[in-house]
């Protein structure tokens, strides 16, 4: 798991092969809840909309555990005191450097590209394969053969045609090709050269031996440990580095520190590797560490190996650290193994480019969301739940949260972590925030289509499916109004004034009202009968009324509580109420439930309003900063948590199958999450006054 990429030009990358590390979660990380971020978030004043397309800026390429290539070269060229020894104590916090015991051991590579095929070596100078001597330029091919030996042919081509040396046959120790010269110093036209699938050659030092994994044949390169690294070295960071930089230690450029520090990071990871795979100690792909033969080899990369032969980093209790690394950190390292640090080098620019992965930005559209969560057919939001603290925007995206609605229209959301959301995406790392998002025409989910929003003075305005029964315009009310409550067949509603009034439009018939009555505090909050046959008023202090066939189960009259009643849930079956205070807390009453919250639970700011799910076993709170607590069976399908909003939220109406709930505020904007759908708002109409209340159609 060394990196995504590896630098291939200064300053300059071109990706080759597909990304398919799995990433470690990090260990120490810190999940910063205060770094939470809202991606795709409902528009104040607008209707919640359907995604279109989001930007996101990012820093770094890879998964920034260790040391970051380009923060690498980026120290080297800063100069003293940055040789490699130092480059490598700053990203690998822990760890020291030692030499190994045996400097050069062999070490065996598994090449990944001629897996399950026959293999197939020739050479410019003759060479011997299981044993059997070829002369140059001849092709001997080793296949597998059920019973798990091999079979050796030859030909003039690596095409074939192909004849049998003999009828024998060959195990898996014995299928082993040998060069003419296995001398570190040895030419190309002295070592093995395999031949590829898509017609060409790669030269490779050392032996080639054949390997059997499951049944199908793997082709294996032996070779010192040295020799490996002269082709892993500018295989993942660019030879031509160490050419860089005005004269510093070793009589060198000051860039060749930068590829000892890859030297010395690469035979670490390697050798912390070895039996790993059980045929093989390592693989020659990104999914190890690149390794492209000799054809990739380069002398300053080959003198940086050299020069530092058997160095590896040790672990404080004595075992080669695995030293990861990723070309570009974007500035701040992941922690995990490692200690996180920033990463100043990462930022490198001078006259030869800069890091184009230090920052970088790209546009995901909605269909690849959709696509790679098939359970959304509209994306609605997505939010990140926690970073890990390290660097801008409080670090790396840990987890993150998608929401929208399912083919059928029902709300749905998955939680997911950062680096399954980088890993389908494309994304080049999990460091990333959210520039900019475009969206598409309102959501039209399955929920209720319609709302009524009354404002203090009194003018109902109907929007959707709904209709406004009154007040006529120009009725002067008493006092303004603190609570709207729908008829049970929504065809009408009562308005309720601090006073006490209550006035009675559509179906909704009048019992009685506190007019007139001297009150020890405002009106606060009223709630209906099942049967729509009575209702109850609640003053701040907690006394309650009961009017028409409502009856009275208690009250908090007299007594001290430490903040006003703000709502008033009645049960399902009308045979009791709950009473919510602005600091959340709950008072039941007859055969009410509190859910909650618990004792001593502090919110962020008071309680405004609460709404019941359609089987009276759940409730929302909602507080004027437009939070939502979800309790009991109520589902929790967003906020206004973090979002800036014009007035503070004054109600909340939940949808008729309790999949979602509207919030207004008191300039009127309307916010719908869920399954409710947006259908308008005062403030979009521009109307003026101050708003109260809203109530599902």
């Amino acid at each position: 798991m060394r990196g995504r990429l590896r630098p291939r030009r200064f300053f300059s990358k071109t990706p080759r092969g597909a990304f398919r590390l799995a990433f470690a979660r990090l260990a120490g990380a810190s999940a910063l809840a205060a770094g939470a971020t809202a991606v795709f978030a409902v528009t104040p004043a607008s209707a919640q909309s359907t995604v279109s397309s989001i930007t996101l800026s990012g820093h770094g390429y890879g998964h920034g555990i260790g040391m970051g290539q380009y923060g690498a070269i980026g120290y080297a060229l800063m100069g003293s005191p940055w040789t490699y020894q130092n480059i490598l104590s700053h990203y690998y916090g822990g760890t020291t450097l030692g030499t190994m015991p045996t400097p050069n051991p062999n070490i065996r590579v598994v090449l990944t590209w001629n897996d399950n095929n026959p293999i197939r070596i020739t050479s410019q100078s003759s060479f011997s394969v299981a044993g059997v001597a070829f002369s140059a330029n001849q092709v001997a091919m080793l296949s597998l053969n059920s019973s798990g030996s091999w079979s050796l042919a030859r030909s003039s081509s690596c095409s074939g045609p192909w004849s049998a040396v003999s009828s024998a046959t060959y195990s898996t120790t014995q299928a082993v090709a040998i060069p003419a010269s296995q001398s570190p110093t040895a030419s190309v036209s002295q070592v093995l050269t395999l031949c590829n699938n898509n017609g060409g050659t790669t030269p490779y030092r050392g032996e080639i031996q054949a390997a059997s994994y499951n049944g199908s044949p793997r082709t294996v390169n032996v070779l010192p440990l040295n020799e490996y690294l002269a082709g892993v070295v500018p295989s993942e960071m660019p030879g031509s580095w160490g050419n860089l930089g005005p004269a510093g230690p070793q009589s060198q450029p000051w860039g060749f520190q930068a590829l000892e520090a890859q030297a010395v990071a690469a035979r670490s990871y390697a050798e912390a590797r070895l039996g790993s795979l059980g045929y093989a100690d390592i693989c020659d792909s990104t999914y190890c560490q690149e390794y492209l033969g000799m054809s990739q080899e380069y002398s300053q990369a080959t003198a940086a190996v050299n020069d530092t032969s058997g160095v590896v980093l040790y672990n404080s209790g004595g075992a080669i650290a695995s030293a990861m690394y990723s070309a570009s950190t974007g500035g701040y390292t992941a922690g995990g193994p490692f200690p996180a640090v920033p990463d100043a080098g990462d930022a490198v620019c001078n006259s030869s480019g800069c890091n184009p992965y230090h920052n970088w930005s790209v546009t995901i559209t909605a269909s690849q969301i959709e696509q790679a969560w098939p359970q959304f057919a509209q994306v609605s939001s997505v939010t990140i739940t926690s970073r890990n603290g390290y660097g801008d925007w409080g670090g790396r995206v840990l987890q993150m949260s998608i929401s929208g609605l399912s083919s059928s229209g029902q709300a749905t959301s998955v939680s997911i972590t950062g680096n399954q959301f980088m890993w389908d995406m494309g994304l080049k790392s999990n460091y990333f925030t959210i520039s900019s998002v475009a969206y598409n025409a309102p959501l039209q989910p399955s929920g209720t289509a319609g709302y009524d929003v009354a404002s203090s003075s009194g003018p109902v305005n109907a929007y959707g499916a709904d209709t406004s029964y009154g007040p006529p315009a120009g009725t002067k009310l008493a006092s303004p109004v603190v609570a709207m409550v729908p008829t049970p067949t929504h065809q009408g509603y009562w308005l309720i004034t601090q006073a006490g009034n209550v006035y009675n439009f559509g179906d909704a018939k009048w019992f009685g009202s506190l007019a007139g009555v001297k009150l020890a505090a405002p009106v606060a909050a009223a709630g209906a009968t099942p049967d729509g046959a009575g209702y109850w008023l609640v003053t701040q202090a907690g006394n309650v009324y009961n009017f028409g066939d409502a009856k009275w189960y208690g009250s908090l009259s007299g007594t001290t509580i430490p903040s006003p009643i703000t709502a008033v849930l009645p049960s399902h079956d009308g045979a009791g109420y709950l009473l919510v205070a602005a600091s959340g807390a709950t008072y039941a009453y007859g055969d009410a439930t509190s859910y909650g919250p618990g004792a001593g639970i502090t919110l962020p700011s008071q309680v405004v309003a609460a709404a019941s799910t359609p089987d009276g076993a759940g409730y929302w709170l909602v507080t004027q900063a437009g939070n939502v607590y979800n309790f009991g069976d109520a589902k929790w399908y967003g906020s206004l948590s973090g979002t800036t909003i014009p007035s503070p939220v004054v109600d909340v109406s939940g949808t008729s199958d309790g999949a979602g709930y509207w919030l207004v505020t008191q300039a009127g904007n309307v916010y719908n999450f869920g399954d409710a759908s947006w259908q308008g708002s005062p403030s979009a109409s521009k109307a003026g006054g101050s708003w109260a209340a809203i109530a599902a159609g």
